[in-house]
């Protein structure tokens, strides 16, 4: 069975975090979901350990299982992953080129020093490490750390399914309880953990959506005989108001709990928010999250680029530093805000053209090989996975 719903639902996530980091002042970025998007990370952790329970969990038994799906997985994200970060370095070589031989000069020098695009972070990037506070912030594909803790996190899991197969839900119970204990001690901005323990975080929604499915499991039958519209709705209004108003206040840590109803009650695909869910462009959507969400800040680089020359060419200033949450934020302004919506917009199609590209020429491909390879070395792959 495929949750083609709940596929959507990933889809919309990604254009929910891709606007999140667009920093147009218009109507779209003032929106209070939008300005809080970033929790939409959590829903991606939980629905994540609910697919992947469904997709794999019963085929984690052996040490070859284990292997098999720890190389799909790797193949499945790492070579998007590996090609946008290339891709980052080279805007790095042509901001240093423009600099040379134009005179052009951005905001930060090309591959500077204790900035995002320091070289010397590129190694935790490469082995994946950028989410477990070695460094004191995001460094060049910024939303890549979530990317890096979920492929570690599908290590832990598979161990969890392999070495603890009768008790593996005490297991994931203990791993979400001690990862809460975790970012309750140690976070200051409730649950927005990235760079610094952005694993933790991970762990913990990942491990409350595999609990999930045990639920569903066990009453996914009772689930699909609740009045489906109504309890689609009644789930959706409380997870988007939770956003709205929880923000990167304490609250924001139980967000794992919230999502949780709404993965279960859209499991059942039942109401007419699924039905419009079902919808092949949304469905197209959520096969296209994955490069929407790692090639997104390729794209608001690029932008932010290119609006810091045209600021520095030009007597108005196109950017205003905003405090918001206690985080300073340079946002871009034109005289006109419906225009500014506009080229968000037109930013996001963008995204999506290019995760289009990327699913055809680099992410299909990649895992065609990688599903081949691991069923050489290791036996039939089983059921095919599907990962946010």
């Amino acid at each position: 069975m495929r949750y083609k719903v709940l596929d959507s639902w990933r889809g919309i996530a990604a254009i929910m975090v891709a606007v999140f980091h667009f920093p147009a002042a218009g109507h779209i970025h003032q929106a209070a979901v939008v300005r809080h998007a970033f929790l939409f990370v959590d829903f991606f952790f939980v629905l994540s350990g609910f697919v992947i329970s469904h997709s794999v969990r019963e085929d984690l038994g052996s040490a070859r299982a284990t292997g098999a799906f720890l190389m799909r997985r790797l193949g499945r994200l790492y070579p998007l992953y590996a090609a946008v970060l290339l891709a980052f370095v080279g805007l790095e070589v042509a901001k240093a080129l423009a600099s040379s031989m134009f005179g052009l000069s951005a905001q930060t020098a090309p591959f500077q020093a204790g900035s995002p695009s320091d070289p010397g972070y590129l190694t935790l990037h490469i082995l994946l490490l950028q989410a477990f506070h070695l460094t004191d912030g995001l460094s060049w594909n910024w939303p890549d750390w979530s990317i890096a803790a979920e492929l570690w996190t599908y290590g832990l899991f598979a161990l969890v399914c392999w070495l603890a197969r009768r008790q593996r839900g005490y297991v994931l119970a203990l791993l979400a309880a001690t990862a809460f204990v975790v970012i309750v001690e140690r976070s200051q901005t409730g649950i927005d953990l990235t760079y610094d323990l952005g694993f933790v975080r991970c762990v913990y929604g990942f491990s409350i959506g595999a609990l999930c499915y045990d639920i569903w499991l066990r009453a996914g039958e009772r689930l699909q005989r609740l009045p489906a519209t109504v309890s689609e709705f009644a789930v959706l209004v409380i997870a988007i108001g939770f956003v709205v108003w929880a923000g990167r206040s304490g609250a924001s840590i139980v967000s794992p709990f919230v999502f949780a109803p709404a993965v279960l009650v859209f499991a059942a695909q039942g109401g007419q928010i699924s039905r419009a869910l079902a919808a092949p462009a949304l469905q197209r959507l959520g096969q296209l999250s994955y490069g929407i969400y790692i090639l997104h800040a390729f794209f608001v680089l690029v932008f932010s680029t290119g609006v810091t020359l045209l600021a520095r060419s030009h007597a108005p200033s196109y950017w205003r530093m905003e405090t918001f949450e206690g985080f300073d934020q340079k946002i871009f302004l034109l005289p006109n805000t419906l225009a500014l919506d506009g080229l968000t917009l037109g930013y996001l199609a963008i995204v999506i053209i290019a995760a289009m590209l990327t699913l055809k020429y680099i992410e299909a491909p990649a895992r065609r090989f990688a599903n081949g390879w691991a069923a050489n070395m290791f036996g039939s792959p089983g059921r095919a996975s599907s990962a946010p």
